[in-house]
Formats: structure tokens, C-alpha cells, sequence
């Protein structure tokens, strides 16, 4: 009777590692996923930043054509 118990008792225990082991597998691939997220934001970002400062470089050369004064 003691043995079954301890064959049963490794049996749960290797279940839970794999239970662990999966779930760990999981975790990671949820984070690779996340980072890829954050990545392409970060792109984004910087895409809409740059678009910004154009158009503000846009908008003052327009302005400066229009009063004559050409900043130096």
C-alpha cells in the first residue's frame, strides 16, 4: 500500500511540473508578445513625432514666406 501511494505521489508530483513548466511556456510566449506590441508602438510614436515636427517646420517656412522674415 505504501508504494502505490508513492508511485501516485510521483505521478502527481511530475504532473505539476509540467503543469508549471507549461504555464511558464505560456507566460513567456504572452511577454515576447507584449514586447512586440510595445515595439511597434514605440514605432508609431516616433513615425508621429517626426510627422509633427515636419509639419511644423512646414507651417513656420510658410510663415516666414509670408512676413519676409528668414529666420537664421
Amino acid at each position: 500500500m505504501g508504494e502505490a501511494n508513492i508511485k501516485r505521489g510521483e505521478k502527481w508530483t511530475k504532473a505539476r511540473e509540467l503543469a508549471v513548466f507549461q504555464k511558464r511556456d505560456k507566460d513567456v510566449a504572452w511577454l515576447d508578445s507584449q514586447k512586440s506590441i510595445v515595439a511597434d508602438m514605440k514605432e508609431y510614436a516616433e513615425d508621429v513625432a517626426k510627422k509633427k515636427a515636419e509639419d511644423v517646420a512646414k507651417k513656420k517656412a510658410e510663415e516666414a514666406k509670408e512676413t519676409d522674415d528668414i529666420p537664421y
